[in-house]
């Protein structure tokens, strides 16, 4: 635990039977995000924990997750966006499970954030 004192959390989520998917390596310019979550909407898919990165090559990333039992219409739906995006790559990781952990202290203790992980990683 960080320091002696109790960690203030505003709460816990958690989501299981997700599936990762990701557009990636698509050279980073505006509409990315847009172009990704218009097409899940013409199909009436939804998502959750949406990130976008961009890496050192200028190289844009965008990560979310949506239900297992959408995977593979996500899927159906990402590539021809990925392909006028000039996407290098979608990807589709099974099995995932999300946990948030939020709260005031988050913003104002260095260090915090590892606080939730420990108990995984001394099992692990």
């Amino acid at each position: 635990m960080v320091g002696k004192d109790k960690i203030k959390a505003g709460g816990i989520l958690q989501s299981h039977g997700l599936c990762l998917m990701g557009v990636m390596s698509a050279t980073d310019r505006p509409g990315i995000v847009s172009a990704v979550f218009r097409a899940l909407g013409e199909e009436r898919l939804s998502a959750q924990f949406v990130v976008q990165s961009i890496d050192l090559n200028h190289d844009s990333h965008v990560q979310f997750c949506v239900s297992s039992q959408d995977c593979d219409r996500v899927l159906a739906a990402l590539r021809p966006v990925a392909l006028d995006l000039g996407a290098k790559k979608v990807s589709a990781c099974r099995d995932v499970a999300l946990v948030s952990v939020f709260g005031p202290d988050f913003r104002n203790r260095p260090g915090i954030a590892a606080w939730p992980l420990e108990p995984w990683l001394m099992r692990a």
